[in-house]
């Protein structure tokens, strides 16, 4: 995705990651979510042509 400047972001980032709970709430669940799940561009001001681009390119990716 990066290639075709499309940015994707963590959706989630457990709260044992951070420095001020120094590991002492750990998960299993939320780090296997942490790293399976992925924030798709979404803002107010994405046009219907990004939009289209997005899915368009999504698409191509599972599609290989």
């Amino acid at each position: 995705m990066l290639n075709k400047r499309i940015l994707l972001q963590y959706h989630y980032i457990p709260i044992y990651k951070f420095k001020i709970f120094k590991d002492k709430h750990y998960g299993a669940n939320a780090n296997k979510f942490y790293n399976t799940t992925i924030s798709l561009p979404i803002y107010y001001s994405l046009k219907k042509k990004e939009h289209n681009y997005i899915i368009h390119n999504i698409k191509n990716f599972f599609n290989r």
